[in-house]
């Protein structure tokens, strides 16, 4: 608190010494009518918004008749049944607004009547905040959406316990109309391929590492690009005590997952940004280290160990912060194993991102 107090004083003081901030609205057509908006100026804040949608459980039956096979999850075994988890329910519409002003709290407001409304009595205080580079993320859901084609929410930070007409405003963000696609496909090598894991044995792994493009502890991402998205967030963990139907949550559409996790590399990048230079037109891409092209973020990086997993999580936002689409089930799978009366079943979810494992460390 004592940090962001200060910090706001000293913005504060610069805005009264040039009597306005670079942050003002200045255009006539960038005001918000004060009949629909609440009051407040656009400032370096997201808003993401998409409905609650379910990770699938795919329930198989271990064929027991197999003796080679039997304990084993194979081709063989039959699918008997699927499971829905969903965060909060069918229908819910879930937002992040992931800031770095100076607001310790953010009120929502959700499209009414023409015009903007609390969706809560109370301000939403931070769900996850990034300390080292002074990102914070709020968390909120809205359990009865109002029955209309087009739901639109904005958020509006909380500044020492003031609201006016300088508090920090997020973009108007509009829902989109069906559940989220985990179609996002990761084209990239994630060093679990043959290739990759037999280099370890060759006289020279480096050269072989190369020549297959294995990943390093700077890791590589590629992916095929989303119709109609403005950016992608990234985030690049290991889940921590996560156990059971944890886990299975950890993979349901969302920006970015803000469970308990090992964090390693977390960032926005505009779209133009990712494209690659003489690579695939239907490609976009990003190597951690690289420089941060204009208008990207980064709200966390930490260096990533060699001969572990990590979950790489790439989501698709679309221009009014529309999550349009995310690595879920195009990607890494998990199951689990269970054992009762009836005979042993295997339980086969996504986990919302693809599994990669660095096979060595990066070249300085």
């Amino acid at each position: 608190m004592l940090r962001r107090m200060g910090r706001f004083a000293v913005a504060t003081a610069a805005c009264l010494l040039a009597l306005s901030c670079s942050k003002r609205i200045t255009r006539v057509e960038d005001v918000p009518d004060p009949g629909r908006y609440p009051e407040g100026l656009r400032d370096s804040t997201y808003l993401v918004v998409y409905l609650d949608t379910p990770s699938v459980v795919k329930v198989y039956k271990d064929n027991a008749a197999d003796a080679d096979s039997a304990g084993r999850l194979t081709g063989d075994d039959p699918l008997v049944g699927t499971e829905d988890h969903y965060v909060a329910g069918p229908g819910v519409v879930q937002g992040m607004i992931i800031d770095s002003t100076f607001a310790t709290r953010f009120q929502v407001f959700r499209g009414e009547q023409g015009r903007f409304l609390p969706l809560r009595d109370f301000a939403f205080r931070s769900t996850k905040p990034y300390q080292q580079t002074h990102w914070e993320v709020y968390h909120f859901t809205d359990g009865q959406p109002v029955p209309a084609t087009v739901r639109t929410y904005v958020g509006r930070g909380v500044v020492s316990d003031v609201v006016n007409g300088r508090s920090p405003l997020t973009n108007v963000a509009i829902v989109p109309g069906s559940p989220i696609p985990g179609d996002l496909v990761f084209t990239a090598k994630t060093g679990l391929e043959f290739d990759c894991q037999s280099c370890g044995t060759q006289p020279d792994p480096d050269a072989c590492f190369r020549s297959h493009q294995c990943p390093d502890s700077l890791l590589y991402m590629e992916w095929e690009a989303v119709p109609g998205a403005a950016g992608y967030w990234i985030q690049v963990y290991q889940l921590g005590d996560q156990s059971g139907d944890e886990v299975i949550l950890s993979g349901v559409a969302a920006p970015l997952y803000l469970g308990l996790i090992h964090e390693f590399f977390v960032g926005y990048l505009p779209e133009a940004s990712t494209e690659r230079p003489g690579g695939q037109p239907n490609r976009r891409s990003y190597r951690i280290g690289d420089p941060l092209p204009q208008g990207g973020r980064i709200l966390s990086q930490h260096a990533m160990a060699t001969r572990r997993d990590y979950t790489v999580r790439i989501s698709a936002i679309g221009p009014s912060g529309e999550m349009l689409s995310y690595t879920g089930d195009q990607s890494g799978l998990r199951a689990f194993r269970v054992e009762n009366s009836d005979g042993v079943f295997f339980r086969v979810f996504p986990v919302g991102g693809a599994i990669v494992h660095p096979e060595r460390i990066a070249a300085p």
